[in-house]
Order: structure tokens, then sequence, then C-alpha cells
């Protein structure tokens, strides 16, 4: 039997309804275009300024040295970078002799890196731990490449390995859980990529590094930083 392929005939306002809503999205679209424009001037606009802001960081450097952990407690009072730091990670951020953040921005592409400087501690040999993120747009196609510096651990000191009988352990664990076990806290973003990768750096470059003394002092409160989540 052939299939019925009548079609349904609409009244008239359900066609006026089904014209409007078309209107709609076309010009939804529009705004949605003039929306990623804006996007891509105000990331060019924010690295010229990154830029001028430079001499200003460089001096504000030679007074956080003469300040004791100043960048452990730094990290460890913001309210959702906090979540990734462990009691082992803790320990290491107080070696931290400094934090630079590098970053560039064209209308298509954008790059950040987030650079963290130790002083000699018995953790591992590395004199600096940095993680990169870069980004492209081609049409409506955005790639992202990140790379990190891995850690090269002391013998004996590397707190990330599971023991045998941990890595056969197995529970149900919430979202928040697996996010922070797979991202092995604040230390093992830098050993590889994780998917929390660009959360981690947006959170280091645009809320903490252009004035870390703010969250320290826990200036603005929790609600100014989750306030774009809950949006």
């Amino acid at each position: 039997m052939a299939p019925n392929t009548k079609k349904v005939k609409l009244s008239k306002e359900e066609e006026n309804q089904s014209a409007a809503f078309e209107k709609i999205a076309l010009l939804q679209e529009e705004v949605s275009k003039l929306d990623e424009e804006l996007e891509a001037e105000t990331a060019v606009l924010q690295a010229k300024y990154d830029k001028m802001k430079k001499p200003f960081f460089d001096q504000r450097k030679e007074h956080i040295s003469k300040l004791t952990e100043f960048w452990a407690n730094v990290f460890a009072a913001h309210p959702l970078l906090s979540n990734f730091i462990g009691d082992k990670d803790m320990e290491v951020l107080k070696y931290i002799s400094d934090v630079e953040v590098e970053s560039d921005a064209t209308k298509d592409s954008k790059v950040f890196k987030v650079i963290i400087k130790f002083k000699a501690n018995p953790f591992f040999n590395n004199t600096e731990l940095w993680k990169n993120i870069s980004s492209k747009k081609t049409g409506a196609d955005v790639s992202m490449d990140v790379t990190q510096s891995g850690i090269d651990w002391k013998a004996g000191k590397n707190f990330l390995a599971k023991p045998a009988a941990e890595e056969g352990k197995k529970r149900k664990k919430s979202a928040v859980e697996e996010d922070l076990e797979d991202s092995e806290g604040f230390i093992g973003m830098f050993a590889q990529e994780t998917e929390n990768d660009e959360d981690f750096l947006s959170i280091i470059v645009d809320e903490i590094y252009d004035n870390p003394l703010s969250v320290m002092l826990g200036e603005g409160g929790e609600d100014s930083f989750i306030e774009d989540d809950e949006l």
C-alpha cells in the first residue's frame, strides 16, 4: 500500500505563525554572527591591553617576591581553583617563585600560556611548569591544540602515580569527582592534557593573574566567580 503523502493543510493563522518563526530564526542567525564578531574583536582588544599592562606586572613581580608563599595563598583562595588543590599540591605550590601569562589574539586565532616558576624543591627537577592552549577558527570550525611541560619527577616523589591496588578499585563517582580525578589536581594539569584545560587556564589568566591581591583578600566574593557558570 502506497504511503499517504497528502499534506496537512494549515490554517491561515498557523501559516502566519510558521512564517514568523522562520523570520525570527533568520534574524537570530544575524544576531549570532554579530556576537561572534564582537567576541573576536574583543579578544584582539584584550590582547592589546594585556601587552600594555606588562610593565606594571613586571614591577608587581618585584614586590610579590618579598611575600612568603604569595601565589600558593592566592591559588588556594580562589573558590573554584581551590577545588583542584589537594594537600600534596599545596606542598608543591609553596615553592612557587613566580607566575607568568603570555597571550595573543587575532580575529581568527587565540593563544594563551601559563608559566609557573619554582624554586628548587624536593618534588621535581623542572624549574617551571607550563601549559599552552592555542585555538584557530576556520569558517565555522574551531581547532584547539594543547601542550604542556610535563613533569620530571625526582625518584619516589611522583604523588600522581596511583598504587596498583587503587587502580583496581571501581566505584560510582559524581561528575565533580570524575573531573578532578581526570585532571589529577593542580599539579597534574601540567603533566598531561585533560578535559578541564581550558577552564583551568582561563581561571588563572582571566581571574587570578590580572589581580591576584583581590583574589587573596576575597574581594568580590564567590558569587562574582561563579556568576558566568550560572548564566
